[in-house]
């Protein structure tokens, strides 16, 4: 299992770097912004990666306190399969590989 941080939108840079630099000081910034994930693309990339890699379980924590962003994340992983409940995405190699 491992977690990423992501922010999707028109400014997604701008809230990453803002959030990341709040939480994680001058000093850590450049480590955790380098993991986080700003454009679909980035999310689509990276969890193909991990699961590559035999990584089964991602969590990706938004970088704003905004809903749209569960909406724009949702959107990303909505022809995804759903297995365990109605609630719990997975996206598929296959979803992946057609975007």
């Amino acid at each position: 299992m491992t977690g990423r941080y992501f922010s999707l939108g028109p400014v997604a840079s701008e809230v990453a770097d803002e959030y990341i630099h709040h939480y994680y000081g001058s000093d850590f910034f450049d480590a955790a912004r380098a993991d986080t994930l700003t454009s679909v693309d980035q999310i689509h990339d990276e969890l193909q990666r991990l699961s590559r890699a035999g990584c089964t379980d991602v969590v990706l924590f938004p970088c704003s306190g905004d809903l749209e962003q569960v909406s724009l994340l949702d959107q990303v992983a909505l022809p995804a399969s759903r297995v365990s409940s109605p609630d719990h995405h997975v996206v598929s190699e296959e979803h992946l590989a057609q975007a």
